[in-house]
């Protein structure tokens, strides 16, 4: 017997399941279309964030740039003399005008008075009307104010101690520049930088300033859309269509000058329109396609994150080196302070790094040449250091590092012997051989502070110190480095003050006769009575002048007053010492002569003490200034000989009539045959050359019985009398040199 279905059931279930699978296909289908859409759509949105990740970063790359060129161009020593101490329009037509157009793209370019006239103006490197740069300056009075007000503030700032004293140091001046986006001309908004022209040592209370500009527009323009792959790139004045993408060109204070605008591409979502008919394919061969397009577009989306988060990286890293810059580099700092936990042997070493040399090595191989430098001391760094430390390039030749986790102040320091020596290895730029020192200030956390600020600042007090010292080294902070500044800051405040308010006072040291029984010579002494603080000695002040330019008016005061004491003691000379920063002044010798004139002293009676570290910075400029002296009358002498390193080619290039051999020598003629060798043999070169010597520092009865022997024609020290007022030379002149002295 055969069973029988019925017909119209069988097609009923077939037609059934037939439905059910259309149904299960087409909510599949719609699943699958409604997922590839939502994908699409975060597709264009990371898209769309890596596009206004990307021209962020390029937008603040070009003011970065943009800085980068004024402070390369006006903080330099040379830019300083011949644009505003010693103007030459040819060297800043060739050297600043034509460059910053020619090798950085500067549009405009203008060189502001300190009195506000329009100096020089470039356009695209040419020289022009002076009225065509109005509009681009009128557009950022504030912000040029603004530079005139910092460089003020810095005109009296610190430079690095002299060679008279050597006592700690001061933050330096530090470049003044300002960066805005301005509108000029009612063209596209312009990014207009503005720089003080000053140095290190040098600067203006009413500054020159350097005022350049980069249209944002044209070529530039199209060259940053070709760049980031962005269509239509244009600038805007206001937010654009909602189908425009937008970077606000936002200025530091908050305010916005338009928009870079893009017409976004949408490349996930046209993906979506040719992947439907796919989608369809697989899902009638097999729905596992369907994983496959769903894992497909899914990378996609996680490699564009991945980019975007790049981008958003490259805001933190220094482009030159590939080291954090100085906001990430805070940030580590302050993670690593977090996870000390108090222990004896838990430190974290904060280093203050600065390359030596590297200015006068920009200059030689040009800027170029500098950055492959930076490159390959950031190598070098990298090379040594361990994957749990942290460097950061801040600026220039500076550089901060981290060491996490170092046990001892013998660890850190292990650390930075290795850092100076690896830097101070030869290394060659553009076929140049050169050397590239390093100074190091440290400070410890916990121990100098838990807090970033307070680490590097104390570490910067330590490299000042450090290269005050010797350059190539490194010194930890200790608090007395702090004191020392507060006292330089005060003598910074009231030297000036000092000088119009009479507290100044010469003493007089005599210089007697070889068998001590008669006054031939004086040296002049500078000293400061402070009303509250007493005396100051000058080893404190005497730095601080030359560093803030008193130095001249230091030295001037010295002289007149030396010369009026002078003039009352006949037939004796009278000495005055000058430091390297006077030689730099180029009226010292017109100076000199003047006061010698007005005081009525005789200029044979004068004489002028100089030290090694005047000859050794400028042999041709202490050569033409010592003839000028000699041929004035005045009398030459070489201080403190035999401490230097080339004082013997000294006696033969200068007109010196006399050398006072230093101290030193004569501290262990009892002890030492050598040390009275040496002075021996110092007093025949001298007889040969026809110079008088005169033995310095003499302290005991038998330093003076050797100086005398050896034949010293005078004698200086405290055996025969401190510095005196200038009443008591006047008594030694009257009385004669007192008699316990002379047996």
């Amino acid at each position: 017997m055969r069973l029988k279905i019925p017909r119209g059931r069988t097609e009923g279930g077939v037609g059934g399941l037939a439905t059910l699978v259309a149904a299960v296909g087409l909510a599949t289908f719609a699943v699958m279309v409604a997922i590839a859409w939502i994908v699409s759509e975060r597709g264009d949105r990371a898209e769309h964030e890596q596009d206004v990740g990307r021209l962020r970063s390029m937008v603040a790359e070009m003011r970065a740039s943009m800085e980068t060129d004024m402070v390369a161009n006006a903080f330099r020593a040379v830019t300083f003399d011949k644009a505003h101490a010693n103007f030459d329009a040819e060297w800043v037509a060739r050297n600043i005008g034509s460059r910053l157009h020619s090798e950085r793209g500067h549009d405009t370019t203008v060189l502001l008075a300190p009195d506000k006239q329009l100096r020089l103006v470039f356009d695209h490197g040419q020289p022009v009307e002076a009225s065509y740069g109005l509009p681009m300056l009128q557009s950022v009075l504030p912000q040029i104010d603004a530079v005139r007000a910092k460089s003020g503030e810095q005109s009296w700032s610190l430079r690095r101690p002299g060679s008279m004293a050597r006592i700690g140091s001061e933050e330096p001046r530090k470049p003044v520049v300002e960066t805005v986006w301005a509108e000029v001309g009612g063209r596209s908004p312009a990014l207009i930088s503005i720089a003080a022209v000053m140095s290190e040592d040098d600067a203006a209370q009413v500054p020159t300033l350097l005022v350049s500009m980069r249209r944002l527009e044209g070529n530039l323009l199209a060259e940053i859309g070709s760049k980031l792959g962005l269509a239509d790139l244009r600038v805007m004045r206001v937010s654009g269509n909602s189908g425009d993408d937008v970077v606000a060109l936002a200025n530091p204070d908050g305010t916005s000058l338009g928009a870079l605008a893009w017409t976004g591409s949408n490349t996930s979502t046209g993906a979506f329109f040719r992947v439907v008919p796919v989608i369809m394919a697989v899902l009638l061969g097999a729905f596992a396609a369907m994983a496959a397009l769903v894992k497909m577009i899914g990378g996609r989306v996680a490699r564009i994150k991945a980019e975007v988060e790049q981008s958003r990286a490259a805001v933190e890293v220094d482009h030159l080196t590939g080291f954090p810059n100085r906001r990430r580099f805070v940030e580590m700092v302050d993670q690593a302070v977090a996870r000390l936990k108090g222990d004896d042997r838990d430190h974290i070493g904060l280093l203050h790094l600065d390359l030596d040399r590297f200015k006068e090595i920009n200059d030689v191989i040009g800027h170029a040449g500098g950055d492959e430098v930076l490159k390959l001391v950031a190598q070098r760094l990298t090379s040594i250091l361990r994957p749990s430390d942290a460097v950061a390039h801040i600026s220039g030749d500076e550089f901060l590092i981290m060491l996490d986790r170092r046990a001892s102040k013998t660890d850190i320091e292990s650390m930075c012997e290795a850092i100076v020596s690896t830097l101070g290895k030869p290394m060659t730029v553009q076929e140049n051989e050169l050397t590239v020192g390093a100074t190091i200030g440290i400070a410890i956390a916990p121990v100098d502070g838990n807090e970033h600020g307070e680490l590097m600042r104390k570490a910067d007090i330590a490299r000042y110190r450090a290269k005050a010292e010797a350059r190539g080294g490194w010194r930890f902070f200790v608090p007395e480095m702090d004191e020392v500044l507060k006292m330089r800051k005060m003598i910074r405040a009231e030297l000036a003050n000092a000088i119009k308010r009479d507290e100044l006072q010469l003493l007089y040291q005599p210089q007697v006769s070889s068998d001590g029984k008669r006054l031939v010579g004086v040296e002049g002494l500078i000293r400061w009575k402070h009303p509250t603080r007493g005396m100051v000695s000058p080893g404190y002040f005497i730095p601080v002048a030359e560093e803030t330019g008193l130095i001249s008016d230091l030295g001037r005061w010295v002289v007149q007053r030396a010369c009026l004491d002078g003039r009352r003691w006949p037939g004796i000379s009278v000495a005055v010492n000058a430091s390297p920063a006077q030689f730099k002044q180029g009226d010292f010798v017109a100076d000199v002569c003047r006061i010698v004139a007005e005081t009525q002293m005789d200029p044979t009676r004068l004489e002028i003490e100089i030290t090694e570290g005047v000859l050794m910075s400028n042999t041709d400029m202490a050569n033409r200034i010592l003839n000028g002296l000699r041929d004035a009358g005045m009398r030459l002498a070489l201080d403190d000989f035999g401490t230097g390193y080339s004082s013997l080619s000294y006696l033969r290039s200068f007109p010196f009539g006399k050398l006072k051999i230093d101290r030193s020598f004569f501290l262990q003629v009892d002890t030492d045959s050598q040390a009275g060798a040496v002075v021996q043999a110092i007093i025949a070169i001298a007889d040969a050359l026809d110079m008088k010597v005169t033995a310095e520092g003499i302290e005991t009865a038998g330093q003076h019985r050797f100086a005398q022997a050896v034949g010293c024609h005078s004698i200086q020290g405290f055996y025969f009398s401190k510095p005196v007022p200038a009443e008591e030379i006047d008594r030694w002149l009257a009385e004669g040199v007192p008699q316990k002295l002379a047996a």
